[in-house]
């Protein structure tokens, strides 16, 4: 996923890479433009569904910048940096690491006020809007979720949607992690009015974002891209998001 945002996040400039000649709509002159871009600035992409995208540019006084890729839905950040210069309306882009996408960018600044910047190439043009720079320092500075053992200590439960004919048709997981390392796995299936219920244990770790579930017959490897007090969401296989919420121990002791 850290892969797929950052290509994104380059196709920011990649996707606009042919510019076309274009006079700014604004009132600024081309000639305030290298002072005028300096700061920070945003544009949220939507692709439905609840996943949204949040990318942030900061121009830096010295040509250098920072993008910033915000995933609201798999919880992911990406970073990567590059330096930028300005020539009228003419901006140049160029990533420090292009991972083979692309060397620089030529696009054209079609309209640079104190709180919008609008780029145009080929035949796409995207919105920023100015936002503090400390909008974005915190994802550069800050971002360092705590994914420690402690957090992930106690009981989770997980709702699976069976697609059954009747609302109460599901599957509900519960994960127990224990102190010395062992999960207690109890899986309530729901479907017709009838319930069966299994149970499976299994030892467990955390290495930085990588949690691991191990199995006598294999293991399940999880990036883990958020713990709070009370929600959990892990990623599997780079694709699939689980969400768990946390429950007390008795809700999980009733069935074992």
């Amino acid at each position: 996923m850290t892969r797929y945002i950052k290509l994104l996040v380059l196709a920011l400039f990649a996707a606009i890479a042919v510019a076309l000649p274009s006079c700014s709509d604004g009132s600024d002159s081309p000639n305030s433009y290298p002072s005028k871009i300096v700061g920070s600035w945003k544009r949220t992409v939507d692709f439905g569904d609840g996943w949204t995208v949040d990318q942030y540019v900061q121009f830096k006084p010295d040509g250098k910048y920072v993008m910033v890729g915000v995933d609201n839905y798999y919880y992911s950040v990406d970073v990567s940096t590059g330096s930028w210069s300005i020539d009228g309306n003419k901006l140049v882009i160029k990533p420090d690491d292009t991972g083979g996408f692309f060397d620089s960018e030529n696009l054209t600044v079609k309209n640079l006020t104190n709180t919008e910047l609008v780029l145009v190439g080929g035949h796409i043009q995207i919105t920023f809007n100015r936002v503090a720079d400390a909008t974005v320092e915190k994802y550069i500075k800050d971002y360092s979720p705590d994914f420690s053992q402690d957090n992930i200590l106690g009981s989770w439960k997980r709702i699976i949607d069976c697609g059954g004919l009747n609302d109460e048709d599901n599957e509900v997981d519960y994960y127990q992690f224990k102190p010395d390392g062992e999960c207690t796995i109890v899986y309530v299936y729901s479907y017709g009015g009838y319930t069966n219920i299994d149970v499976d244990t299994c030892s467990w770790s955390i290495d930085g974002e990588n949690l691991t579930l191990r199995f006598d017959d294999g293991s399940l490897e999880f990036s883990v891209k958020k713990v709070t007090s009370q929600e959990m969401v892990l990623i599997y296989g780079n694709a699939i998001r689980w969400n768990l919420s946390r429950v007390s121990e008795a809700e999980v002791a009733k069935y074992l």
